[in-house]
């Protein structure tokens, strides 16, 4: 009896090769890690210009009242009431849902027209650039499309009023709740006998109370996350505020270890812009001032120890002023670098977070067109469905016949 041969009964032999698992295998799946390319996607020179532009508006709103007057700007105005005293609980504990409420309630009251003509305009001005960064992330790392700056622009002035909804919002409706309750006390708290009434119906108080209490800490964990809903899903500021506050109430925990991440992603990326800044601004006025002598200590090194004999030329004021434009120029790019920073982990945060509570994958974004595809989709269903109707009418119509 002969014996068969495998080649010859037509075996295959197959040969396994071991694969190696690496880190970005391990890493895949996990969803924290992408936090890192908050700094990749907002180094870029679109995002840096839009973040410089409305840091430069920003501050422009902040300073206006010290062209007219001598009054402290609008930064040093919310500066003198965030060094308040924190506040304290009843067992002495600082509570940080109290500490934001009281200061907001104190900038309200005690400067209104600063908040009204200043504050509102700033926030409005960062919800617009916020709202242009965050598109230009969100299409780049959940879909791999490069948009342009004036695409991104565009995109958040053509949803303007939900980008403001969405930035104004929450603060909104905490201040009608509190001024509901400081009308309620006013009617029912104040005359002798209806403050009986007012002390039995004071659980609407305490409803309200802990409805507010909620909408601020909510604000305090997810306010980062509010324009980049927006951006990312193309709705209105409805829609963008249940999403944020649904994701922070479902996965809490969660949502604090990756701040904590992105925070430490920021602290680095703070530390690096403002290390080439300083270095920068070193370099070029010690070696242009090198071989200068004692001029340079008027015009290049104003902070030098050594000082001239003789005054100054005129020009050399001047410029000496010019260079310190340009210095400062270097340190507000890296200061807009830090602000697309945040904003591009902000927008990254807010697509994660949208996994982990929706199941949504974060490669999923909302584009326009899709939507125009759609409606066209329908109405091609929508005309055959018709087309088909009619067949059937004259079918039966012929058949009758």
């Amino acid at each position: 009896m002969s014996e068969t041969n495998p080649q010859q009964a037509g075996t295959r032999v197959i040969t396994v090769k071991e694969s190696r698992l690496t880190l970005p295998d391990l890493l895949d799946d996990l969803l924290w890690p992408k936090l890192f390319r908050a700094a990749p996607l907002a180094l870029q020179p679109g995002r840096i210009g839009i973040a410089l532009f409305t840091l430069v508006v920003v501050g422009l709103i902040g300073i206006a009242n010290t062209w007219w007057s001598d009054g402290p700007s609008f930064f040093e105005v919310v500066a003198g009431t965030l060094g308040t005293p924190a506040s304290r609980g009843m067992a002495g504990v600082s509570n940080p849902v109290a500490e934001a409420l009281t200061r907001a309630g104190r900038l309200v009251t005690e400067h209104p027209l600063s908040l009204l003509f200043q504050g509102v305009p700033i926030v409005a001005a960062l919800a617009i650039g916020i709202g242009a960064i965050s598109r230009m992330v969100a299409a780049e790392f959940s879909a791999g499309v490069s948009m342009a700056w004036t695409e991104g622009l565009g995109f958040v002035l053509g949803r303007w009023p939900s980008a403001l909804g969405a930035a104004f919002g929450a603060p909104i409706l905490i201040g009608i709740i509190a001024l509901t309750l400081a009308v309620l006390g006013v009617v029912f708290l104040q005359l002798p006998g209806l403050d009986i009434v007012g002390a039995i119906g004071f659980v609407v108080v305490v409803l309200l109370s802990l409805l507010g209490a909620a909408l601020t800490l909510g604000l305090l964990l997810g306010h980062s996350m509010l324009v980049p809903a927006l951006a990312c899903e193309g709705t209105d500021a409805i829609d963008a505020l249940q999403r944020v506050y649904a994701y922070v109430l479902a996965k809490p925990g969660r949502l604090v270890a990756y701040s904590i991440v992105l925070g430490v992603i920021l602290a680095v990326t703070i530390g690096a812009t403002f290390a080439i800044a300083g270095g920068t601004e070193y370099l070029a006025r010690s070696a242009t001032g090198a071989w200068l002598g004692e001029a340079a200590s008027t015009i290049v090194r104003p902070d030098a120890a050594s000082h001239p004999a003789e005054p100054p030329a005129a020009t050399r004021g001047f410029a000496a002023g010019i260079i310190d434009v340009w210095i400062g120029l270097v340190w507000m790019v890296a200061v807009a670098s830090v602000f697309a920073t945040y904003v591009s982990g902000s927008t990254i945060l807010y697509l994660i977070m949208r996994q982990a509570s929706d199941g949504q994958d974060w490669g999923e974004l909302w584009f326009p067109e899709h939507v125009g595809a759609a409606r066209d989709e329908l109405s091609s269903a929508s005309v055959g469905d018709r087309s088909v109707r009619a067949m059937k009418t004259t079918a039966r119509s012929g058949g009758s016949e």
